[in-house]
């Protein structure tokens, strides 16, 4: 069972970033950004057409994005965008957030979606790129993946 517990931390790594359509849609206006945060757990990232976590010990940590939520309704949103249940689960794990007032970073916990098992069985999937410091990091700011989210280089 998901935790509804207000107010709630939680963890985004794709189009719920800040600058991202789902972010203007859901987050923008009703969530308070915490800073940047990098996952403790290892995950595998893969494409489906937007990027799924999935847990794997050989994987490597994901870069991301951490927003207060305040409103059951915004909890509710995000679960409809992210079909928690079927496609993803919203489960608790752990962070380093480094906060937006450029305080020391410290551990948090999070929610975050993770791909649903069984809905990844019956999807065509690929691996993304990972940054040069073993970070997952989603970025489809100039059209394509981006290793790294300050990468200013063509392809």
């Amino acid at each position: 069972m998901t935790d509804n517990t207000l107010p709630t931390l939680v963890f985004v790594y794709g189009t719920l970033k800040r600058g991202y359509g789902n972010y203007n849609r859901i987050l923008k206006n009703t969530s308070q950004f915490m800073g940047e945060a990098v996952t403790l757990q290892k995950f595998d990232m893969l494409d489906s057409g937007f990027p799924v976590i999935m847990p794997n010990d050989d994987g490597n940590v994901v870069k991301g994005e951490v927003f207060r939520v305040h409103q059951i309704p915004v909890l509710d949103d995000l679960d409809r965008l992210e079909g928690e249940g079927s496609m993803y689960d919203r489960k608790e794990i752990e962070v380093e957030l480094k906060p937006d007032n450029g305080g020391k970073p410290e551990l948090a916990k999070v929610q975050v979606y993770i791909g649903c098992p069984a809905w990844q069985r019956r999807r065509r999937t690929n691996p993304l790129w990972l940054s040069e410091d073993g970070e997952w990091v989603w970025d489809l700011g100039r059209g394509h993946y981006s290793l790294d989210q300050d990468d200013d280089d063509e392809d």
